[in-house]
């Protein structure tokens, strides 16, 4: 079997089609097409986008694009190389420091082992403002940092309100401004009409 840069480029020249027209229909960017001919996937934003890259590509050639993009994710698990996100566990003992007689003994857990992570990509900070009338400084506002491996703590590290108290805040107001909204409805339909 061909791989499926190949495949793709051999229907696609068989149609007589050019990667600009292959562009125009699919708006998938011809560098983006040129990398999956070329069976560069790496070059490709991410795994999930270069398998609806390759479906796309696919199903406007005719093809089975689900198929295709299915022998992409075999093709990806046989290929590369499983990394594990953590090293493997180390046997450690705890760490007991010996204190004055009239004291207990104070038992420390052992180090956490460092983990190895890609580069984060760089998030531009808000810069803080001062108002003219004083130096308060603005609100500072959370901001999300999407395809990074930092956690995402439910509070900020200067505390805060943790993100799910406020989402459940705003569904009981939701819910609280829906249940006067219909019994006001019902109130004024309930009162009777004087005839004119």
């Amino acid at each position: 079997m061909t791989d499926i840069g190949s495949q793709l480029r051999a229907a696609r020249e068989a149609q007589n089609l050019t990667l600009e027209q292959v562009f125009k229909a699919t708006r998938i960017k011809q560098s983006f097409l040129e990398a999956i001919e070329a069976n560069q996937f790496q070059a490709l934003p991410g795994p999930v986008q270069a398998r609806g890259f390759v479906r796309s590509y696919a199903n406007f050639l005719g093809l089975d694009g689900e198929h295709i993009a299915s022998a992409l994710d075999a093709d990806k698990t046989s290929a590369s190389d499983v990394r594990s996100l953590t090293p493997p566990p180390v046997a450690q003992q705890p760490i007991v420091t010996t204190p004055p007689a009239s004291a207990k003994p104070i038992v420390q857990a052992p180090p956490k082992p460092a983990i190895a992570t890609s580069p984060k990509p760089a998030v531009a900070q808000p810069e803080k403002s001062t108002q003219a009338s004083g130096t308060r400084p603005a609100l500072k506002l959370p901001t999300l940092a999407l395809n990074s491996s930092k956690p995402v703590s439910s509070v900020s590290s200067r505390g805060g309100i943790p993100t799910w108290l406020l989402i459940a805040g705003a569904v009981v107001l939701f819910v609280l401004g829906l249940i006067l909204v219909i019994s006001a409805l019902s109130s004024a339909d309930s009162l009777p009409r004087r005839a004119s």
